[in-house]
């Protein structure tokens, strides 16, 4: 099994064992707890899945009620569990997957190739279907879908890349590079629309390597995009690129 704190390893167990007894498709760890094992990085939460429409989202529900936990469903339509040491479940809906306009697993509906792998809780095994390994080992932000439909699809993927990016000292594919520098209008409305979202994302961002978040910006060509405020701003200030921002 993937390295995982003795408590949530225990907790994966009853979750399959769950998912078992009420006869659904068998559950997966997906995302960010995968991901980060391979990058030999501390995992946040636990993201479970299965593939098969709202059938995780129902495993989730039952996991709760035949565990006492409490529970509540996000606006995504996941149910989300919290642990007494105050971390994550997340049983994805499948949603994203059967609201697309095309048939897609919940797995091809996600983000980014390296939030695409999945661990085979009950047979202890890795399932890469889109090559996030090897993006991984290349250091790389790529997209499952086409750059245009995924990034099209979920307004936020246009943030989340740049603070993944920057997060994990990755290069961005050129062909979301091409992306963002093609559609400038839909970058500015995804920026003004989600700037809570923004705000957040990308101090996380500059918290963790401001230089290549800069070096991130200007390749994708969104530094006047960019709202000119908080944190950014005080970056700006500091670096002495405001008149270059305001005067251009």
């Amino acid at each position: 099994m993937l390295n995982l704190r003795e408590e949530d390893r225990l907790v994966v167990l009853s979750i399959s064992d769950c998912f078992k007894k009420n006869k659904l498709e068998k559950p997966y760890l997906v995302g960010g707890v995968v991901r980060d094992y391979f990058l030999k990085r501390e995992y946040g939460d636990i993201d479970i899945t299965n593939n098969s429409g709202g059938q995780s989202f129902l495993g989730g529900l039952f996991f709760a009620r035949e565990n006492l936990k409490d529970f509540k469903i996000s606006k995504k339509g996941y149910v989300t569990i919290i642990s007494e040491d105050h971390s994550k479940i997340d049983f994805s809906s499948g949603m994203l997957a059967i609201n697309s306009e095309v048939d897609l697993s919940e797995t091809e509906s996600r983000n980014f190739t390296i939030n695409s792998i999945l661990y085979d809780i009950q047979e202890d095994k890795i399932v890469d279907e889109f090559g996030g390994l090897d993006d991984i080992k290349n250091r790389l932000i790529r997209t499952i879908m086409p750059a245009s439909a995924s990034l099209m699809e979920n307004e936020n993927r246009v943030i989340k890349c740049v603070e993944l990016a920057t997060k994990f000292n990755f290069a961005i594919d050129e062909e979301i590079v091409s992306f963002y520098k093609d559609n400038k209008p839909y970058i500015k409305y995804c920026f003004e629309k989600n700037k809570k979202y923004l705000f957040g994302s990308f101090a996380k961002a500059m918290d963790h390597d401001e230089d290549y978040f800069l070096n991130i910006v200007f390749n994708l060509d969104i530094f006047k995009i960019i709202p000119l405020a908080g944190k950014y701003k005080e970056l700006l200030i500091r670096k002495k690129l405001l008149g270059r921002y305001i005067n251009d």
